[in-house]
């Protein structure tokens, strides 16, 4: 009884995020539900449409610009930010917007976070910063194999 109830909430909570649409079940329409949003399944990363081209860096993203780049050229960490982007754009359409592009936005953002996991796994979180020596320090933290050097003999 507390299982089903549970279920629900989180179903209910799933098709909220995803624009108040019901959820893709494993049928075949190219995306599966998580809880960090929708992502889009290989089958999808693979059709014609599934690799987009980048038009415009989100503002959020302070590094290399990938404008002009595809979806499958971009770091993780980019399109992780993408993607979060393109959510909160499909939540946030311009007034009098035709609802398709909201729709679009959900689907782009699905695509980068497949991307994402296929470029390179788990990625740091967007707001992350970038790793730097201690205090201001000029030594390297690399050591010469490429792992962090902290000390630690494990």
């Amino acid at each position: 009884m507390h299982f089903q109830r549970l279920a629900e909430t989180m179903l209910s909570i799933a098709t909220a995020l995803n624009g108040g649409k019901p959820l893709a079940a494993a049928n075949g329409t190219g995306y599966a539900s998580v809880a960090a949003g929708v992502i889009a399944d290989d089958r999808e990363l693979d059709s014609d449409k599934g690799d987009p081209e980048v038009r415009k860096d989100p503002k959020r993203w302070n590094g290399e610009s990938m404008v002009g780049r595809r979806y499958s050229e971009c770091r993780s960490e980019f399109l992780e930010v993408l993607a979060s982007f393109k959510e909160w754009s499909a939540a946030n359409p311009r007034e009098g917007a035709d609802p398709k592009y909201a729709d679009y936005d959900r689907r782009d953002a699905a695509r980068a976070r497949g991307w994402a996991r296929r470029n390179g796994g788990k990625s740091m979180p967007a707001t992350a910063a970038p790793m730097t020596p201690p205090f201001g320090s000029d030594q390297s933290l690399e050591s010469h194999d490429g792992m962090p050097d902290d000390g630690i003999p494990f």
